[in-house]
This record gives C-alpha cells, sequence and structure tokens, in this order.
C-alpha cells in the first residue's frame, strides 16, 4: 500500500511541477508577445513623431525661402515703380548700382526653390523673375519703349508677383482670409500695452 501512497503522491506532485511551469512559460509567452507589441506601437509613435517633426522643420525652411523670394521680388517691384515714375535713377539696373548682387542672390534663391518648392511653385517663381528682367531692360531703355509698354510690364510683373505670392501662401496652408479669433487676438495684443 505504501508504494501506491508514495507512486500517487509523486504523480501529484510531478503534475503540480510540470502545471507550474507550463504557467510560467505561458505567462512569460503572453508577456513578451504584449511587451513586442508596445514596443511595436512605441516605435510607430516614435517615427509619427520623427516625421511631423521633419515636416514642420521643412515647412519652415520653405517658409524663410519663400519670405526671402517674395522679399527680393517686392525690392524689385519698388525699384521698378521708383524708375518708372523717375524718382529712382537708371543706374539701380547698370552693375554699379548694384544690380549684379541683387541678381546673383536672386538666383541663388532661384536655385534654393528649384529644390525645394513643388514644380508649379517654382515655375511661377521662374516666370516672374523672367517677368521681372523683361521689365528691367525695357525700363533701362526708355527711349526704345513708349511709356505705356513700360507702364504694362511694371503692371504684369506685379501681376505675375501676386500670382507667386497666392501660390506660395496656398503651398503653406495660409489661408486668404482671416477668421474672427484671429481678428480677435490682434486686437487684443494691439490694446495690450507693452
Amino acid at each position: 500500500m505504501s508504494s501506491t501512497a508514495s507512486w500517487v503522491t509523486l504523480s501529484s506532485a510531478w503534475v503540480g511541477v510540470i502545471g507550474t511551469l507550463a504557467g510560467v512559460l505561458l505567462t512569460q509567452a503572453w508577456s513578451t508577445r504584449r511587451e513586442n507589441a508596445r514596443w511595436q506601437q512605441d516605435r510607430a509613435v516614435e517615427k509619427l513623431r520623427w516625421k511631423r517633426d521633419d515636416l514642420l522643420r521643412f515647412d519652415e525652411d520653405k517658409k524663410g525661402l519663400y519670405s526671402a523670394f517674395l522679399g527680393h521680388m517686392q525690392l524689385w517691384h519698388h525699384q521698378m515703380l521708383y524708375q518708372l515714375n523717375g524718382t529712382y535713377g537708371a543706374q539701380a539696373y547698370k552693375p554699379d548700382g548694384g544690380f549684379d548682387d541683387f541678381d546673383t542672390e536672386l538666383l541663388t534663391l532661384l536655385g534654393r526653390l528649384q529644390l525645394i518648392a513643388p514644380s508649379d511653385i517654382w515655375s511661377k517663381a521662374e516666370t516672374l523673375r523672367a517677368s521681372g528682367a523683361a521689365t528691367a531692360l525695357t525700363l533701362a531703355l526708355p527711349d526704345m519703349y513708349s511709356k505705356k509698354r513700360r507702364e504694362n510690364n511694371v503692371h504684369d510683373y506685379h501681376r505675375h508677383l501676386v500670382t507667386c505670392l497666392q501660390a506660395m501662401r496656398a503651398d503653406l496652408g495660409i489661408s486668404e482670409g482671416h477668421d474672427a479669433e484671429s481678428d480677435e487676438l490682434v486686437s487684443s495684443k494691439i490694446s495690450t500695452p507693452c
């Protein structure tokens, strides 16, 4: 009888040990699977965060480049208006007037635009520059072009400038209208004493 009792006792002990080991192994497998899923999810979230940060940096780069380019184009437009009205001499379009430096900076900006901007933006920017060059030529040679032709060229340049500005604003997601909340924020900042 004692041999039967020890056999049952040993069997139940082995069943307990095997059950415990099986429980530990199953728990470990579930824990590992859950941990892997959490790690994959954290990795995906981190990738999204990096992608968002990269896009924000890229948008800031585009905003800076667009601003610099449009600043040069606005300056050129003002020079054209001054020259058209006779309040700014023709020297603006001669090498000693600084135009070569201006043109070099402009071509550098266009090269950067070609790299960063979508093709439709770059095309509008190149059209704007070509219009500016043609207008500068007519303004530099007033004896060869009538006042009306020069005025039309300056007007066309301005039209291309506005088209380029609108395309760049759209690319950056800047709306043309203002909403009441933005207007209220600006009003409160203006009325608040410094």
